[in-house]
């Protein structure tokens, strides 16, 4: 993988992590469509930096199998932690970017300096203010994620 496309990734999964109502189940605007449906626009803007061609569909194809592979890598990690083994290091490259799914409290530090740039800010504070004042969510038990097709 050339390093211009690692830095595009990472920068994608940077601005979905940005979009909460797209992954986390007890964010007040994830049984939203349209609120999901914007977000993914934006995300998918990103997206077609490293292809050209995308749709919807592959966006969304592309996230899920990331993120189950991520969330494999993270079950090895815990059965290591679990059963007294010695520590398993994750190998996945992007790991650290999608440690938002499993509610860690580190901050994600970027490799390459990626960030999210300003004309993305401007849109994810355009996207939140579209939704304010709707009714905060009811806390809710804590709950593993589960990958499951969008």
């Amino acid at each position: 993988m050339m390093e211009q496309e690692k830095r595009l990734i990472i920068e994608l999964l940077q601005l979905y992590r940005d979009f909460p109502c797209l992954w986390d189940h007890t964010h007040l605007l994830y049984n939203n469509r349209e609120a999901r449906e914007q977000a993914y626009n934006v995300v998918l803007e990103k997206y077609k930096a490293i292809r050209e061609d995308a749709t919807l569909e592959n966006l969304k194809k592309k996230l899920e199998n990331m993120r189950a592979t991520y969330k494999r890598e993270y079950k090895k990690v815990q059965a290591a932690r679990n059963n007294g083994e010695r520590e398993h290091r994750p190998t996945l490259w992007y790991y650290k970017y999608f440690t938002f799914l499993d509610n860690s409290e580190d901050q994600i530090e970027s490799e390459t300096n990626a960030s999210v740039d300003n004309d993305h800010i401007d849109e994810i504070e355009e996207y939140h203010s579209d939704f304010e004042g709707e009714d905060e969510p009811k806390p809710k038990k804590s709950r593993n994620i589960i990958t499951r097709k969008l």
